[in-house]
């Protein structure tokens, strides 16, 4: 058709349409949109290259020829093996024959009995394809060995046993042991220690008097430390030691600070007044005293200068056998000489 023009509004036509003759297909080479088989036909599709219309052309189906797979059939130990060749028509051959393996021989190891299982003997069969060989025979069970599980004491915590028994050889209980009850503890006082000025205390506790476990704990006490009591120092005298301030426990009566001795102090004595007048034939004596503790200080006086007649007369005396005690000396000696 040709271009033509009319009024939107009325429709009236302004320009007809003339008529243009057809142009005629123009087909591509096709496209296989289905392959042809040996059973079915195939379809090749044209399609005009101006107006895209398709145009579907039947394919004849394929001639047959003989594909065959081929199924290896491995030999067994008793069977031999071949390859089969088939195919998808139906067609099939055997060919390739290979000979059967025989048996390979697989110990069937023996099994013992047990207490309760029974065993086997010793048997044969084939490792490839498990026929058996050998046949194994049952052994029969052995039967339990009893043996006593001891009786176990119940204690004051732990549960106790009642007697049992077992198989020696299998374990297994063959009468069980039932629980006993634990007998709980029996309490015992720990009794309470107080503490001193120097050493802990203890506060009560519990034992079980069966067991020994201690059930209540005793916690240490703290020492209560010395309570100081002041010894009053004491002043020395002239005739007594003094004695320096100490300290000492009023509780205990520990020392905590000794007392020192101090020493005696000396004498405050006062002038010297005579007692006894001296005289040519007495000392005389003199004293002083103490104003402090009255202690008195004595001392002599010597005696008055000048002698009596009675010790003149024996100073001379004396003299006179001095004197001739000297003069026999003189005399003897003289005579001893003359005689020489």
């Amino acid at each position: 058709m040709t271009e033509g023009k009319h009024c939107s509004v009325c429709n009236k036509v302004l320009v007809a349409q003339e008529t243009v003759a057809a142009a005629g297909h123009k087909w591509d080479s096709g496209k296989v949109v289905k392959e042809p088989t040996e059973e079915e036909t195939g379809i090749r599709r044209y399609t005009c290259v101006n107006c895209k219309k398709t145009n579907d052309k039947t394919i004849p189906t394929l001639k047959h020829e003989h594909k065959y797979t081929d199924e290896v059939t491995a030999p067994t130990c008793t069977e031999k093996g071949y390859t089969t060749h088939t195919c998808v028509c139906g067609e099939s051959y055997v060919d390739s024959y290979v000979d059967a393996l025989g048996h390979t021989e697989e110990i069937l190891a023996a099994k013992d009995a047990t207490c309760e299982e029974t065993g086997l003997t010793e048997g044969k069969k084939c490792s490839v394809c498990e026929t058996i060989l050998v046949e194994q025979n049952v052994v029969a069970a052995k039967g339990h060995t009893e043996v006593i599980l001891a009786a176990k004491d119940a204690t004051c915590e732990e549960a106790g046993l009642t007697e049992g028994k077992k198989c020696s050889v299998c374990e297994k209980v063959l009468v069980a042991q039932n629980a006993v009850e634990a007998k709980g503890h029996t309490e015992a006082i720990d009794a309470a220690k107080e503490a001193t000025c120097t050493e802990t205390g203890l506060t009560e506790g519990k034992h079980c008097s069966v067991c020994e476990k201690v059930l209540v704990a005793q916690t240490t006490v703290e020492a209560k430390g010395h309570t100081e009591a002041i010894d009053a120092a004491k002043e020395a005298t002239c005739t007594e030691t003094g004695l320096t301030e100490g300290k000492h426990c009023s509780v205990c009566e520990i020392v905590l600070v000794a007392q020192e001795e101090t020493p005696v102090i000396d004498h405050v004595y006062g002038d010297w007044s005579t007692t006894k007048e001296p005289t040519r034939k007495e000392e005389g004596s003199e004293e002083r005293a103490c104003s402090v503790c009255g202690d008195k200080d004595v001392k002599s006086i010597a005696k008055l200068e000048g002698m009596s007649i009675a010790v003149i007369i024996a100073i001379v005396v004396a003299g006179i056998a001095v004197v001739a005690v000297v003069a026999i000396i003189v005399i003897k000696k003289t005579v001893a000489k003359k005689r020489s």
